[in-house]
């Protein structure tokens, strides 16, 4: 029998009993032991080496960023066979290890979730820039709120990250008669200019771009991209939107800048610890920030898409 440890109690729940029945039955009629971990928090390293240490794991299903799958879970837990991430940021796995141990590690990028979190992402944009949220506080506090806000209709968008996501992201600013610049060192000019952008620099995209969008991954050279000189680039008054990774932004400089009053605003769906209740960003009740519970992803059709494909990734890999 294999042992399948579940970083979360949240997987495949979320869309009722009866999915989650479907795939637990996935799992146990291929011979596989459903290990749950019972407490509504990630995942540390030493937690899932209690767990192996118990019921040797044979496959660990990763669905928080914040689960710790480290290099010692991955030489401790001798008998592990595959890593499934529920979603494609793996930051919070030690690829490298895992693929000397001959580990696959599989997302589910194939489940097209990059279009969920580009709707989400421009529902953020739209939100922030016409002030939908502050509108709307207003109105439910018997205030008459009227704010006068800049059209996004012809607007720049900077889209840092043109994968999956951002190339997404770009085919609907072409809706909007946006100009789209990126900053995505890797991709050839060529293969920008097919979704309409145009490839520059970093610092030509923040000084140019009305919007500024991230949809980078998160590694060692992306960490702190953004930050104190970064975001003084940038145009006075323009937005950021933030549904990749909290780490991609330096946070204490991100909410200078909006304390200040040197960006328009900004627009927040990851942070640093999650939940995020006592985030500063939160706790400084700045009336220009739309704050999102990590949430870019979660539509009925997105979650099954992901649930299956990582369980069936395990799966696959059993065989």
């Amino acid at each position: 029998m294999d042992n399948i440890l579940i970083t979360s109690r949240e997987f495949g729940r979320q869309l009722g009993d009866a999915h989650w029945q479907a795939l637990e039955h996935e799992l146990a009629s291929r011979g596989c032991r459903i290990i749950v971990h019972p407490v509504r928090k990630p995942m540390r390293a030493g937690d899932i080496l209690r767990v192996n240490r118990k019921h040797p794991l044979h496959a660990i299903l990763v669905y928080s960023s914040l689960d710790q799958v480290n290099a010692a879970v991955i030489r401790g837990c001798t008998r592990l066979k595959v890593i499934s991430r529920h979603g494609v940021g793996v930051d919070n796995i030690d690829v490298e290890t895992a693929t000397r141990a001959g580990i696959p590690v599989c997302t589910t990028a194939s489940a097209r979730a990059h279009e969920s979190v580009a709707d989400f992402t421009f529902a953020l944009l739209l939100t922030l820039v016409r002030r939908v949220a502050a509108t709307d506080r207003a109105m439910r506090a018997g205030a008459r709120f009227r704010p006068i806000s800049p059209d996004v209709w012809g607007k720049t968008l900077g889209i840092v990250g043109l994968g999956r996501i951002g190339k997404a992201v770009a085919r609907r600013a072409s809706g909007f008669s946006m100009s789209v610049l990126t900053y995505s060192p890797r991709l050839l000019p060529e293969t920008a200019a097919t979704y309409g952008a145009q490839r520059v620099p970093l610092k030509t995209l923040l000084q140019q771009s009305d919007i500024v969008t991230l949809h980078a991954s998160l590694n060692p050279g992306s960490r702190g991209m953004i930050g104190r000189q970064e975001l003084a680039l940038m145009k006075p008054g323009a937005f950021l939107i933030n549904t990749a990774r909290a780490g991609l932004v330096n946070q204490p400089a991100l909410l200078a800048a909006l304390t200040s009053g040197s960006l328009g605003g900004a627009a927040v769906d990851v942070f640093d610890q999650e939940p995020a209740f006592n985030d500063p960003l939160i706790t400084a009740g700045l009336e220009h920030l739309v704050a999102t519970s990590h949430i870019a992803s979660y539509t009925t059709d997105s979650l099954r898409g992901m649930d299956l494909t990582a369980v069936r990734n395990i799966l696959d890999s059993l065989a």
